[in-house]
């Protein structure tokens, strides 16, 4: 979203507040991405995120815990608790098992893999494409820095698109330590 994202949800936050409506709030967590909506269509993130989040975690709660950490959500936040409290319901009855563990990733002796990290990040913060990089190896790991603002900066900042785009087709790394300046719209 960016900063050019704050002024539409200081007025969701508002409408949430004073009118006790929170259609303009939810209308923006789902509209979160490139300004222009018209031209990013529709993705299928909220099913990758069911999967990612049920495979790293093999919790498999019953309705009644369900029920519970439902209420203690609500109770820990009177405004957005109601909303947020359905992620308990995530992977009740997801049919694989998942991992508590955190694994090994590191590749040794594989071909260069590039790892994208924005600075300002609140979903999967900076320090963490950092940790990932450097776990994957010397010579393998591969950090590309976008100070940018804002979850996921591909394909909206020009320099990550260009850079991940070759990539893709070539297997070819930007220097290690090259850094992308915001350039979203």
């Amino acid at each position: 979203m960016g900063t050019d994202g704050w002024a539409p949800l200081a007025k969701a936050l508002t409408a949430l507040i004073d009118h006790n409506d929170g259609r303009p709030l939810s209308k923006s967590a789902d509209d979160i991405g490139s300004a222009d909506r018209a031209a990013t269509p529709r993705d299928d993130s909220h099913a990758a995120q069911t999967a990612i989040t049920c495979a790293d975690s093999s919790l498999r709660p019953d309705f009644e815990r369900l029920d519970r950490d439902k209420s203690r959500v609500k109770a820990a936040s009177p405004v957005f608790g109601a909303a947020w409290s359905t992620g308990v319901y995530l992977c009740y009855d997801w049919p694989f098992d998942g991992e508590r563990t955190t694994l090994q990733v590191n590749a040794d002796g594989a071909a260069p893999i590039l790892v994208v990290g924005g600075t300002g990040d609140p979903i999967t913060p900076y320090p963490g494409a950092r940790h990932m990089a450097r776990a994957l190896g010397d010579g393998v790991g591969v950090l590309l820095t976008a100070e940018e603002e804002g979850h996921g900066t591909y394909p909206q900042n020009r320099c990550v698109k260009e850079t991940v785009d070759r990539y893709l087709r070539t297997g070819r790394t930007p220097a290690q330590g090259t850094v992308c300046r915001g350039s979203m719209s």
